[in-house]
C-alpha cells in the first residue's frame, strides 16, 4: 500500500507541475479580453531584470498592439501587412498584404483584421484567406479592432457589424453612428464609446443588435475623440478628449448607463484606460508638457497616485502582477510599480525615438510594436542551474531536461549535433585523424588507437594483416623446427 501510496503521489506531484505550466496566458485581442481590462494572471518575476530577447523589422511603423496566441505573435504594420511570428525566436513564420492596420483579434484556428473597407479571416497556422466581408464605410483603423465573441464578430465603422466568424454573413447591422472605438463585450451585451455631437455610450444587445441605453454627454458641434470601453464588475469605463480640451473618463452603470462619477486631468490624453482590481489607470499630459500615469478609485474616481514620466503615454497601460507597462511617444517602454504610488522599475530607450504601441505581456515576453517597424521582444531569462520547462526562459537558450544549461550541454552522445561528441557534459567537434584522443567517440573517424585518432581500417586490411602474422607465423615455426633439426 505504501508503494501504491507513493506512486500516487508522484502522480500527483507531476499534475501540479503540468497544470503550472500550463498557466501561461494568451493574448488574443486588444487589451486581451473581451472587457478591454488589459489585465493578465501571467506574471514576470524581476521585470528590473528584462532585457531584449529578439526583435523583427516589418515593413512600415506599428500602431496597432500585437497579439499572442500559442507559439505565435501576431501584428500588423502601417504599410498593410499582417505577420505571424514565433514568440520565442522571432522568426518570421507567414506574412500577407492586404492593407489593414488594427490589431488583429485571434479565435481557435483563425486571425480577424479589419482594413480600410473589408474585414478579413485568416488561417491562423498559414496566413490563408479564409472570407472576407466589405464594409459599407471606412473602418477608421488607427483605433478599430475586431472583437471575437462565441460564434460572432464585432467590429467598428460608420455604422457596426456583428458577422458569423465562420463564414463572415452578416448578422446583424447597428447604423447611423461615426468616430466608434473597438467594442468591448460582458455577457450579452457589447458596449460602444461614439463620438457624434458630443460623448455618447451605447449598450447593445450583442445578439439582436438591438439598442439597450444610450448615455449622452454634452451636445458639442465638435465631436470628441471616444476611446475603447473597458467593463469592470458593473460598470463601464470610457475615456474621451475635445481637440485642445481636457481629457475626461466616465464610470456608468453597465445595466442601466447611469452615471456614477467623471474625473477630469488637468489638460488632455489620448487613450483607453486600464482597470485592476479596484484601481483605474490612465495617462495623460499636463500643462508645461508634463506626461503622467494616474490610479484612480475604480469605484469613486477619486485620484490616488500619479507618477511623471519623461514622455506622455499614448497606447493603453497593461497590467501583470504588482506592474504596469506602457509604450511612449518619446521612444521609451517603462515599467511601474503599481503597489508603491508608481515607481519606475525599469525602461527602455529606442534608439530613433519613436514612440510604441501598447505592450502585451504573455508568459515571461514583452512583447511591444514600435513606430519605426520593429516588433520587440523583452524577457528575464533564467541563469544557469536554474529550473525551466522550456529552452526559450534561459539565458544559454538551453533548458535541459528542467533545468538552464549550457548552450552546449550534453550527457551523451547521442544529445549534441552531428559533428559532435559529449565531453565533461559538453557537446565537442569530432576530432581530426593525427590529434589526441582518449576513445573511439572522440574521433572523426571513430578510431582512436594507442591514444591518437587513426583513419579508419577497413575489414579487407584486417584480414590481410591477420592472414600476413599467420604466414609469418607459420614460416616462423618452420624456420624453427628446420633449425632444431
Amino acid at each position: 500500500m505504501g508503494l501504491l501510496n507513493f506512486k500516487f503521489l508522484k502522480i500527483f506531484i507531476a499534475l501540479i507541475i503540468i497544470s503550472q505550466l500550463a498557466t501561461a496566458e494568451d493574448w488574443p485581442m486588444f487589451q486581451h479580453d473581451l472587457e478591454h481590462t488589459g489585465e493578465t494572471s501571467d506574471v514576470i518575476e524581476n521585470p528590473e531584470d528584462l532585457v531584449l530577447k529578439w526583435k523583427f523589422e516589418s515593413k512600415g511603423g506599428i500602431f496597432s498592439s500585437p497579439v499572442v496566441s500559442g507559439d505565435y505573435v501576431y501584428m500588423s504594420s502601417m504599410q498593410g501587412y499582417i505577420y505571424c511570428l514565433n514568440k520565442n525566436t522571432g522568426e518570421l513564420v507567414w506574412t500577407v498584404e492586404i492593407g489593414v492596420e488594427s490589431s488583429p483579434a485571434v479565435s481557435e484556428n483563425y486571425v480577424y483584421v479589419s482594413s480600410r473597407d473589408n474585414i478579413y479571416c485568416l488561417n491562423k497556422n498559414t496566413g490563408e484567406l479564409v472570407w472576407e466581408f466589405e464594409t459599407k464605410e471606412s473602418v477608421d483603423l488607427s483605433i478599430s479592432s475586431p472583437v471575437v465573441s462565441g460564434n460572432y464578430v464585432y467590429v467598428s465603422s460608420d455604422h457596426f457589424y456583428c458577422l458569423n466568424k465562420n463564414t463572415g454573413e452578416l448578422v446583424w447591422e447597428f447604423k447611423n453612428i461615426s468616430n466608434v472605438d473597438t467594442p468591448a463585450i460582458s455577457g450579452d451585451y457589447v458596449y460602444v464609446g461614439v463620438g457624434n455631437e458630443g460623448m455618447s455610450m451605447y449598450s447593445i444587445n450583442k445578439n439582436t443588435g438591438e439598442l439597450v441605453w444610450e448615455f449622452k454627454n454634452g451636445n458639442y458641434t465638435v465631436s470628441p475623440y471616444v476611446f475603447s470601453p473597458v467593463i469592470s464588475g458593473n460598470y463601464v469605463y470610457v475615456c474621451y478628449k475635445y481637440i485642445r480640451g481636457f481629457y475626461y473618463i466616465t464610470c456608468l452603470d453597465k445595466n442601466t448607463g447611469e452615471l456614477k462619477w467623471t474625473f477630469k486631468a488637468e489638460s488632455g490624453g489620448k487613450t483607453s484606460p486600464t482597470i485592476s482590481g479596484n484601481y483605474v489607470y490612465i495617462s495623460s499630459w499636463e500643462s508645461g508638457d508634463y506626461a503622467y500615469i494616474s490610479c484612480l478609485d475604480k469605484n469613486t474616481g477619486e485620484l490616488k497616485w500619479k507618477v511623471k514620466t519623461d514622455y506622455y503615454v499614448g497606447s493603453p497601460l497593461v497590467v501583470s502582477g504588482d506592474y504596469i507597462y506602457g509604450g511612449s511617444v518619446g521612444g521609451y517602454i517603462y515599467c511601474i510599480n503599481k503597489t508603491t504610488g508608481g515607481k519606475v522599475v525599469w525602461e527602455f530607450k529606442a534608439e530613433d525615438n519613436n514612440g510604441f504601441s501598447s505592450p502585451v505581456v504573455s508568459e515571461n515576453y514583452v512583447y511591444v510594436g514600435s513606430w519605426d517597424g520593429y516588433v520587440y521582444a523583452f524577457a528575464v531569462l533564467k541563469l544557469i542551474n536554474s529550473s525551466c520547462s522550456k529552452s526559450s526562459e534561459c539565458k544559454t537558450d538551453n533548458c535541459f531536461k528542467g533545468v538552464c544549461r549550457e548552450g552546449n550541454y550534453c550527457t551523451i552522445d547521442s544529445y549534441c549535433s552531428s559533428g559532435q561528441y559529449c565531453s565533461y557534459g559538453k557537446c565537442e567537434t569530432l576530432k581530426s585523424t593525427g590529434s589526441s584522443c582518449s576513445e573511439d567517440s572522440e574521433c572523426m573517424t571513430n578510431n582512436c588507437f594507442i591514444g591518437v585518432c587513426r583513419k579508419t581500417i577497413s575489414w579487407f586490411f584486417i584480414i590481410s594483416f591477420i592472414s600476413l602474422l599467420v604466414i609469418v607465423f607459420g614460416i616462423s615455426i618452420i624456420f624453427f623446427n628446420f633449425k632444431n633439426n
